[in-house]
């Protein structure tokens, strides 16, 4: 599987504490137990992984993301905070065949970006022991969502949307309905699939910006040519400076799942 947007994990952990923020909520309805197996399913620049590997001093966590330049900084993290009990790897989710080898499957800010979803969800029931849990989080880039919000702004302001005719639009966008049966169909147990609304404070609008470029703006810059795409990320920066003259608050929908086997 290779990876749709080249992510930078010396960006992505500048830039996402909104991530890290949301992924704290969602470790929070966990049941851990000391020597528990856990498998974390894009663990992007490993700031949740390490508070797992906390969690579970007795058992050991292994955490997958599908960008090397994500897993050289999760390693060279785990050198500095001498966390014994993880083992980071570059594997992609369709990539995932564990048998029942964990107890505990959590995935943060990831799913969104699986547009085959249902083997997806396929996989990560068959890498849970029974009796384990499931803990599943994502953004819903709909119309709603700011980095979409502030991209079609500038196509539209720029008036260049004939350059996206026929662009495959990339990420998944589920109602809570959806995703239980998706969920149910995998079979999972006891989905609890619930929508959440949350505002994060940025401090600028340049941080907003760096947001942005961090988890896919340049999906939107890249369909364009040379010219056009300057003059287009440097328009949703203008945007940005136009709304928020100081601090920045977005408001951002998600997606939470609670599930067990």
């Amino acid at each position: 599987m290779e990876e749709k947007f080249k992510w930078s994990g010396q960006q992505y952990s500048m830039a996402n504490g909104l991530q890290s923020h949301i992924g704290t909520q969602l470790l929070s309805g966990i049941p851990f137990t000391d020597d528990a197996l856990v498998l974390d399913v894009g663990c992007g620049s490993g700031n949740l992984t390490f508070a797992i590997a906390e969690q579970v001093p007795n058992g050991r966590v292994v955490a997958i993301d599908l960008s090397e330049s994500m897993i050289e900084k999760c390693k060279a993290e785990s050198k500095k905070s001498k966390i014994e009990n993880v083992l980071f790897k570059v594997q992609g989710i369709n990539d995932i065949n564990f048998k029942e080898e964990f107890d505990i499957i959590f995935s943060n800010s990831v799913l969104h970006w699986m547009l085959n979803i249902e083997d997806a969800a396929g996989r990560l029931y068959r890498a849970l022991r029974n009796n384990g849990v499931a803990a599943l989080q994502f953004p819903l880039l709909n119309a709603q969502h700011p980095l979409v919000s502030y991209a079609n702004r500038a196509i539209e302001e720029m008036q260049i949307s004939g350059y996206y005719t026929g662009w495959k639009f990339p990420w998944y966008v589920p109602t809570a309905e959806e995703f239980y049966r998706v969920l149910v169909y995998a079979g999972f147990n006891n989905p609890n699939v619930f929508e959440t609304s949350n505002i994060f404070e940025f401090e600028n609008a340049e941080a907003v910006y760096q947001h942005f470029q961090s988890v896919g703006l340049e999906l939107y810059a890249d369909v364009l040519p040379k010219d056009k795409r300057e003059e287009y990320l440097k328009t949703i920066l203008e945007d940005l400076r136009s709304d928020f003259s100081g601090k920045a608050d977005l408001i951002y929908h998600r997606l939470f799942a609670y599930a067990d086997k």
